[in-house]
C-alpha cells in the first residue's frame, strides 16, 4: 500500500514538472502618463494570477523569470483610460529570447485569463513532451 502511495506522489509530481512555467509581469497602474512595466504584488497582480490559476490548471505559475517558459505582461485599465478603445485587459505573451509569441485583449478579466491559457497551450508541441527541469 504504501509503494503504491508514494508511487502515485512521484508520478503527480513528474505531471507537475511537465507543466509549462508562467511569469506574469503586471504593468504598474499607479503611473498612468508612463507605463512601466513591473512585478509589483498590489491587488491588480494576484487578482490577474488567481484569474489565470482557475482558468488554465495545466500552467505552473513562477515568481521566477529565469525558470519560466513563458513571460506574459498583462496590463488591466479603467474605462477611463480606454474609453475611445473600449478593452480594459491588454496581454503579451513573450518567449523566454524576448520574442513576442501572441497578443489580446478583452474587456473582462476572466476573459482574459481564458484567452491567455489558449495562447499558451497553443505555443505547447504537442508531439514531443517537454523535458523535465
Amino acid at each position: 500500500m504504501k509503494t503504491l502511495l508514494v508511487g502515485f506522489l512521484l508520478c503527480g509530481s513528474l505531471a507537475a514538472q511537465q507543466k509549462p512555467r508562467v511569469f506574469v509581469d503586471t504593468a504598474d497602474p499607479a503611473n498612468s502618463s508612463a507605463v512601466t512595466v513591473s512585478s509589483y504584488f498590489g491587488p491588480a497582480h494576484s487578482e490577474q494570477v488567481r484569474n489565470l490559476n482557475k482558468a488554465c490548471p495545466a500552467i505552473a505559475i513562477t515568481e521566477d523569470v529565469s525558470a519560466a517558459d513563458f513571460v506574459l505582461r498583462w496590463e488591466s485599465k479603467t474605462w477611463q483610460q480606454t474609453s475611445w478603445s473600449g478593452h480594459q485587459q491588454e496581454f503579451t505573451l513573450y518567449s523566454p529570447a524576448k520574442d513576442v509569441l501572441a497578443t489580446g485583449a478583452t474587456h473582462h478579466i476572466g476573459n482574459a485569463a481564458k484567452d491567455i491559457c489558449k495562447l499558451i497551450t497553443a505555443q505547447l508541441p504537442a508531439s514531443r513532451p517537454r523535458a523535465s527541469r
